[in-house]
């Protein structure tokens, strides 16, 4: 019998595998809203997992992911859509880049860095000090080698590396299948989908995490730095 702390684990993989496959359906036949419609519906099941597995209802998600499921291979069967399963290889997941300055590290990053890694597994580009204070209008505290070295060792991130003067150029490096914006980002997508497509860079899908994580008392570095002030700049 499964323990609940294994079963769990399973949930949430069937629920990470189900999320790329969304991702990545690819539409045998196009322009039918009842098949889209169908498709939004397992997506909503699967937020729906999502949610219970936060709250710990744990059997509720794994019905919901079982729905998910069942919606897609009755289109799959109809070869409405084709889809597979995500391979166990890490390396054939799709690529998610992330990008930020990442200073002061604080469960906003945290998160920023788990919901990309639903989609794939995360590439992290970490900005050079020039361009972290050119984009804010003023120097990082860490270092750049001390900001990567902290992002390296986070469980979440597949590889990171250091940025170049030129923004797109780290995109270019990387060649992601997915861009991950976080919600203080200020990159409008349309904008940043065009000068990806300027430098051949077509299909990126660009996706931002709508909000920001509050369940700690300092889950921002203004924040941080506020509270380091008031205790020992008197």
């Amino acid at each position: 019998m499964l323990k609940l702390a294994e079963f769990k684990e399973r949930v949430e993989k069937y629920v990470h595998n189900m999320r790329i496959v969304l991702e990545y359906i690819k539409p045998v036949v196009k322009g039918e809203e009842k098949y889209s419609k169908i498709i939004d519906l397992s997506e909503r099941y699967v937020k729906d997992a999502d949610y219970y597995l936060r709250v710990g209802d744990v059997e509720t998600a794994a019905l919901c992911v079982a729905y998910a499921e069942g919606l897609l291979d009755t289109l799959r069967i109809m070869g409405v859509i084709d889809f597979k399963w995500p391979s166990e290889d890490p390396k054939s997941k799709p690529k998610v880049l992330v990008g930020g300055t990442f200073d002061l590290l604080h469960p906003g990053h945290v998160y920023l860095l788990e919901e990309a890694s639903k989609y794939g597994r995360v590439y992290v580009i970490v900005a050079r000090d020039k361009n972290s204070e050119r984009f804010k209008g003023k120097k990082p505290v860490n270092s750049e080698a001390q900001r990567l070295f902290m992002v390296k060792n986070l469980k979440q991130v597949y590889d990171a590396t250091l940025g170049e003067d030129d923004v797109i150029a780290g995109v270019l490096k990387v060649k992601p299948d997915i861009i991950v914006l976080g919600p203080d980002q200020k990159f409008p997508e349309d904008k940043l989908r065009e000068e990806l497509a300027s430098r051949g860079l077509k299909g990126i899908r660009i996706l931002r995490v709508e909000r920001r994580v509050n369940v700690y008392e300092h889950c921002s570095s203004s924040s941080m730095i506020e509270e380091i002030i008031k205790r020992y700049c008197r």
